[in-house]
C-alpha cells in the first residue's frame, strides 16, 4: 500500500477517489 501513497504524493494532480481511499486505509 506504500506504493499507492507514494504514487499519490508524486501525482497530487491525479487524486482518484479509489487512490485516496487506499491511502487513507
Amino acid at each position: 500500500m506504500a506504493r499507492v501513497v507514494v504514487d499519490v504524493m508524486l501525482k497530487p494532480e491525479i487524486l482518484d477517489p479509489q487512490g485516496e481511499a487506499v491511502a487513507s486505509a
